[in-house]
């Protein structure tokens, strides 16, 4: 299983496909299928039944999966940035920091 840099609660901005400019905040990370789910972004429209949570059915909104590659993080300047990994002196703990401006994420 890979692991990925882009974690649950990070800010990111879509830079490929049809919502590219868009930013939100990531609500699920697949790392299987490399995948992500970002708030208000590659949003379709599914029919459902009727069913006791839903009595009449119809036609919900819902975000969709996008692929990892297709979004960079936002750092604290709101610009797109690659992300970095560098470890901690004296925890010997991992730390993720932007590209951009070298401040921990």
């Amino acid at each position: 299983m890979t692991k990925l840099k882009i974690k649950k609660g990070d800010t990111v901005q879509v830079i490929a496909g049809d919502d590219k400019g868009r930013t939100g905040r990531v609500l699920e990370v697949y790392p299987g299928k490399m995948r992500i789910l970002v708030e208000q972004v590659n949003v379709h429209k599914k029919h459902s039944r009727p069913s006791q949570a839903n009595p009449n059915g119809g036609i919900i909104s819902m975000e969709m999966p996008i692929h990892y590659s297709n979004v960079m993080m936002v750092d604290s300047e709101k610009k797109s940035t690659r992300i970095g990994i560098r470890r901690d002196a004296k925890s010997n703990t991992a730390i993720r920091f932007a590209r951009t401006n070298k401040k921990d994420l």
